[in-house]
């Protein structure tokens, strides 16, 4: 896909909160998607050595299932990262993944954009 299509394209966001532990997949059975970006804000920065996970979930075999990103949040209180360019198929799952074991009251969003079949 060329830059004009890309840019062109609405991105969506995915959002999910709480106060646990987090545990949230991005999935769309009916296209192929691009993951630009994610933001995740606590209420208060962590005070525990925890990491934010994202991994993708194959839905053929768990033998391609692959880390994309880990980051301790320990004295965080916001994380953004942009032009991640993650491309998962039709099916598949990204999963984010913290422990929050300080209970910090949390908002995840993640930007993406549907692909053209």
């Amino acid at each position: 896909m060329d830059a004009a299509t890309t840019q062109t394209r609405k991105m969506i966001p995915a959002q999910d909160t709480g106060g646990g532990a987090m545990s949230f997949s991005l999935s769309r059975a009916d296209a192929d998607i691009v993951v630009h970006s994610l933001e995740l804000h606590l209420s208060s920065a962590s005070a525990t050595a925890e990491d934010l996970t994202v991994t993708r979930d194959d839905a053929g075999s768990s033998v391609y299932n692959t880390v994309l990103y880990s980051e301790d949040v320990n004295g965080l209180a916001d994380i953004k990262q942009t032009n991640l360019g993650w491309i998962v198929k039709a099916g598949d799952s990204l999963v984010f993944t913290y422990a929050n074991t300080d209970t910090r009251t949390f908002g995840l969003t993640v930007w993406y954009q549907t692909l053209p079949n």
